[in-house]
């Protein structure tokens, strides 16, 4: 009987791994998991070529434990004006983000760093 039930329980644990994401210990069911869909028409655009806003120019400071948060929607903003196609670039280190003020996103921007 024992063997029965171990060779059940073997059986059960290959369906789940067969039927369900391996994401370390969480699994989820195929199901449950849901598609990519970037929701932009035509796909993601490549914007490797795109003018880059620098947000160090707007007052943005990596590393310095300063709010950073207007500084990064004033390079936001720079970067929407005339219609977007703009990358509003975060050189490498940490910003400082508030929690009461929000990075408001733009069409035709894409936020980079």
């Amino acid at each position: 009987m024992r063997r029965a039930a171990l060779a059940a329980a073997i059986l059960l644990a290959q369906l789940l791994v067969s039927e369900a994401a391996d994401l370390g210990d969480l699994r989820i069911p195929r199901e449950r998991i849901p598609a990519w869909n970037p929701g932009v028409e035509g796909g993601i655009p490549d914007t490797t070529r795109w003018p880059a806003i620098d947000a160090r120019r707007f007052g943005a400071v990596p590393d310095d434990g300063e709010d950073d948060t207007a500084a990064i929607n004033r390079a936001i903003t720079a970067a929407a004006a005339g219609g977007g196609g703009k990358v509003a670039y975060l050189p490498a280190g940490t910003y400082l983000v508030s929690l009461g003020t929000p990075i408001a996103l733009k069409s035709g921007v894409v936020l980079r760093g």
